[in-house]
């Protein structure tokens, strides 16, 4: 019956290998074997945890992504280890012996010396004594160096990209005086008349948000990092985003037409639906449907008052702003209606308030 745990173990050690193979050399969303289901099994127990402790609920959740990195770390070294020692466990004894004394054969040696050669320390007082076992031990040590390395660069790049969108996301928060509102922003970036500062920086916003959709296929974990603040909340970067290309798509004169179609604008329209749909796929349940609820009568009201403050801001700056406002605003909630309901459920899906996403809406 030996070949059994052979098999098992050889099973184990090839799942592990493939996962960790998927998740940081493959690195695309949802490719791993285990690690999807890790990360999402993790998040629901933070998110109910959350749901029951209100009062706690955005620091519990701040400690959602951390803690994952090192249970996935955890779980990879755990089923190595488990996987080398069924391979070992029926030869304790045989091939595998002690230093000095008689040779234990309970699974827990096994593991005991599958973890000592995993973690390149050696063998300990237990020797392999057939050159196939000798070969294993070298073939785990190498893996066991492998694996510290890779993980180790694994969770620098994680850092290092989560580090990049948060510096996007206070961005954009400065960008509309922290108030949160992209008419304090839209309203700013034409002030030169010809738009050139505005679509110098709209283009980019737009290359952070390729850099942020690009940077969660590679690492899917970083969906699951969310802070307590919620300018730094992925609903907060998409709102700000989406509005504000959608406010220029609406708001501005025909004369400048030729800057409201320009690449940057549309870089960043598309660039913003492109991030949408990805999260969409990956953060939303499948039976969420992106059309507007049954009160949308109450929320294109709730734009309303937001749309024309903005008009006033820009016309106050000298902008010139379309000469038909009605049409302008039905102009703006064709576009908001693209992306409002995902923003929505971005952001009761990670548990923040609606009114500390949007504060400026009434």
């Amino acid at each position: 019956m030996n070949w059994i745990w052979y098999i098992l173990g050889a099973a184990v050690v090839l799942i592990t290998g493939l996962d960790i193979f998927l998740t940081i050399l493959y690195a695309r969303s949802d490719t791993g074997l285990i690690s999807p289901m890790i990360n999402r099994a993790v998040w629901h127990i933070f998110r109910r945890t959350a749901l029951t402790f209100k009062n706690h609920r955005d620091r519990i959740l701040s400690f959602c992504g951390p803690t994952l990195m090192v249970t996935i770390f955890a779980l990879w070294v755990l089923l190595f280890i488990t996987g080398f020692a069924l391979i070992i466990w029926p030869q304790m004894g045989n091939q595998v012996t002690a230093g000095s004394g008689p040779t234990p054969t309970d699974f827990w040696s096994a593991f005991y010396y599958s973890g000592y050669s995993f973690s390149t320390l050696g063998t300990g007082d237990l020797v392999p004594q057939h050159g196939f076992y000798r070969l294993i031990m070298i073939f785990q040590s190498v893996i066991g160096f492998s694996s510290f390395t890779l993980v180790i660069t694994y969770f620098l790049n994680v850092y290092s990209a989560l580090h990049r969108r948060n510096t996007f996301a206070l961005s954009l928060h400065g960008k509309t005086l922290e108030t949160a509102d992209p008419a304090e922003y839209v309203s700013r970036i034409g002030s030169d008349k010809e738009f050139i500062f505005a679509q110098q920086q709209l283009a980019g916003i737009s290359s952070d948000l390729s850099y942020l959709l690009e940077s969660h296929h590679f690492y899917p974990i970083l969906h699951y990092f969310r802070f307590m603040e919620i300018e730094y909340g992925l609903p907060r970067i998409l709102l700000i985003s989406m509005d504000a290309v959608s406010l220029l798509k609406s708001t501005l004169h025909q004369r400048h037409s030729h800057q409201i179609n320009s690449a940057a604008a549309e870089e960043l329209w598309k660039g913003g639906t492109s991030l949408l749909s990805f999260l969409s796929d990956t953060l939303l349940p499948e039976t969420f449907s992106a059309h507007m609820p049954d009160d949308h009568d109450l929320r294109y009201a709730s734009w309303r008052p937001h749309y024309f403050s903005t008009l006033e801001k820009m016309k106050s700056r000298g902008i010139e702003i379309t000469e038909d406002p009605e049409a302008g605003f039905c102009k703006y909630i064709k576009y908001r209606r693209q992306w409002d309901a995902y923003v929505i459920a971005f952001c009761h899906a990670m548990l923040y308030d609606e009114q500390d996403l949007i504060p400026f809406q009434e």
